[in-house]
């Protein structure tokens, strides 16, 4: 069923413009602090098991959306349709898909199985690298634990704040 779900949003991001973000992928994330700070911000506000999208126009993380309307508290499902638009909108502007992030309950930092097999059919659509961070709020802190989906392996990242 998630693959299903997921499959147009797939076919939208090659049609707009995934694959330009590919020479900037590294193997850490690099995010502004504003970026940073307004992902705090909606995952502070927001229920467990939401998610979104980040986009960049440069090496850094700069782009961040919440898909506001769809959560449930056993998993994060995209709406498609949004998503898609706001990629669309992205791309139009010179912003490239980045990633998915999406945030977890209890604490939990790591990746669940349905998690990984999620990252790797992103992967197998982008045919390239994303990032995908996973949010966690414990006792009002937000910590923001990032993976990096290449080469159809799952690398913990290491996150860099910049000033920008």
């Amino acid at each position: 069923m998630l693959v299903r779900v997921l499959q147009g949003l797939f076919e939208s991001f090659a049609r707009f413009g995934l694959r330009s973000f590919r020479s900037r992928i590294s193997s850490e994330v690099i995010i502004s602090y504003r970026t940073l700070e307004q992902i705090k911000t909606a995952f502070l506000n927001a229920p467990i098991e939401s998610g979104g999208i980040i986009g960049s126009t440069g090496k850094t993380v700069d782009t961040f959306y919440l898909d506001e309307d769809n959560h449930n508290y056993d998993c994060y499902i995209p709406d498609t349709a949004k998503l898609n638009a706001k990629i669309k909108d992205w791309t139009e502007n010179g912003i490239s898909f980045a990633g998915l992030i999406h945030s977890h309950a209890n604490g939990c930092r790591q990746l669940s199985n349905a998690d990984k097999q999620y990252a790797i059919e992103i992967f197998k659509a982008a045919k390239r690298a994303v990032y995908f961070p996973i949010v966690t709020v414990c006792n009002d802190d937000v910590i923001l634990t990032s993976y990096l989906i290449k080469d159809f392996k799952l690398i913990k990242d290491k996150i860099t704040v910049t000033e920008n």
